[in-house]
Order: C-alpha cells, then sequence, then structure tokens
C-alpha cells in the first residue's frame, strides 16, 4: 500500500498544531490555578495573622461579665481588659506595667485582684516607642489583703534574662498556682509586627491575655505579652520595660 504523503502531512500538521496548542492551554490553566491557590492561600493566612494579633490583645468584656478572678492582675479599660503586673511599690504607691494598646486613649483604670476586689489606678506615663504603659494606684486606697495581693514585685534580670535560647521553657500564671507552659522560638529579635524587639514563644492562648507576665522555668519574669495568635505569642522583654518607665 502507499502512502500518499502528500494528503497526510497537511493533516498531521494541523493535529500536531491541536495538540501542541492543547498542551499549551492545559500547562497554562495549571500555572493559573497554581497561581489563584497560592494567592488563596496567602489571603487565607494574613486573615488568619490578623486575627490571630487581637486574640492576646484586649478582650471586649461584652458577654464575658466577672472575669476570671483566679488570673493574675486584670486591667479593665472601657469596655476592654488585659493584664498587667506590678514593677515598683513604695510607701506612696504601686506602678503596674500593662500594654500600651490597652492603656491609650484611657485616664483611668480598674485594677481587678486575684480575690475579685477592685481598685481605681491612673494611667501613668506611656513609652513613644515601645508596647508598654504604667498604671499608678495611690497606696492610701489599698488595704491591708489588697497590698497582699499586690506584695510580689517582678524585677528586672538582664543577664539572667539574655541566657535564655530556642526551646527553653516559658509560661504564664494562670492561678495562684498554676502554669501554662509553652516553649521559646525566638529568643531576640526586631518584629515587624510590633515594630520592635520582642521575644516570640510557641503556645496556646485566649483571648485577653495580653500583659501577662512570662516567666522562664526557674520563675523569673522574662517579660510581657504584647501580640500574638491562638499559637504564638510575641513577648517585650523585661529589661525594656524596665528602661522604659526608669529612665524616660
Amino acid at each position: 500500500m502507499k502512502i500518499n504523503l502528500k494528503r497526510i502531512l497537511p493533516i498531521a500538521i494541523v493535529l500536531v498544531f491541536f495538540v501542541v496548542t492543547a498542551v499549551i492551554v492545559v500547562v497554562n490553566m495549571s500555572r493559573e490555578e497554581k497561581e489563584e491557590k497560592k494567592e488563596e492561600n496567602k489571603e487565607e493566612n494574613k486573615e488568619e495573622q490578623d486575627e490571630g494579633m487581637n486574640i492576646v490583645g484586649m478582650e471586649e468584656l461584652g458577654e464575658l461579665g466577672m472575669i476570671d478572678a483566679g488570673l493574675p492582675i486584670i486591667l479593665t479599660c472601657g469596655n476592654y481588659y488585659g493584664h498587667g503586673f506590678v514593677i515598683e511599690r513604695n510607701e506612696a504607691e504601686i506602678i503596674i506595667a500593662a500594654p500600651k494598646h490597652l492603656l491609650s486613649e484611657n485616664e483611668t483604670v480598674t485594677v481587678t485582684l486575684e480575690d475579685g476586689s477592685s481598685l481605681e489606678g491612673a494611667v501613668h506615663k506611656l513609652s513613644d516607642e515601645y508596647d508598654v504603659g504604667y498604671v499608678r494606684i495611690d497606696r492610701t486606697i489599698i488595704n491591708e489583703s489588697q497590698s497582699e495581693l499586690l506584695f510580689e514585685t517582678i524585677t528586672a534580670n538582664e543577664s539572667y534574662y539574655e541566657s535564655l535560647k530556642k526551646d527553653d521553657v516559658v509560661k504564664l500564671r494562670t492561678g495562684k498556682d498554676t502554669w501554662q507552659e509553652g516553649t521559646l522560638a525566638e529568643p531576640y529579635f526586631f518584629s515587624a509586627d510590633v515594630n520592635s524587639y520582642a521575644a516570640l514563644m510557641e503556645m496556646t492562648l485566649e483571648h485577653g491575655q495580653s500583659g501577662m507576665p512570662v516567666y522562664d522555668k526557674n520563675n523569673v519574669c522574662v517579660g510581657m505579652i504584647i501580640a500574638g495568635s491562638k499559637t504564638q505569642a510575641l513577648y517585650l522583654p523585661v529589661t525594656i520595660i524596665f528602661t522604659e518607665y526608669f529612665i524616660y
């Protein structure tokens, strides 16, 4: 049987053209789908991060009603609450450190202690550079039992803080004798999220935990939570908290 190349060749060329075109179309569609999927993942990750960065920040009181008094010092500003801890106490006053994003645009703060009692404090100063501010409580309004609850004063220990390493245990005090543990992911770095130096820890967190002091395995305070997500949190080193208060 004799093959007529003159008749077959044009048909073959057309078939090859269509096959090549089909392959190009499929490849392009696959690339477009991958790009679309990548963009979708970026948006999802961004939404999760944006949502997460608020999860340990201020919590709106709303339906929560009375806050769990078993937690450390709770600060209520308007319709929001967070946490704080004592960094100085003397005969005239008690000073509590707390996140600036909680204290901003407020003059007075309600301080709730572990026994459920409350004290009125005043915003004393706010850092210009970092997410930290300070609340002052006049000692004349504090009774004896409240004074005992405010007795624990956290101090800065720079050499101890600098000894922390990746994967070291860090924890939060969630009650008088109860702790929540996590691990240190980044001991010290510049975070664009908060535009300052901070440390990153891996831990399951809840709303309203911003301002809680972070401790190492030996119960030495190393910082204060200022931002985070459901699984991670940034904390401001305790040395910065003290430097901002006592120097500026």
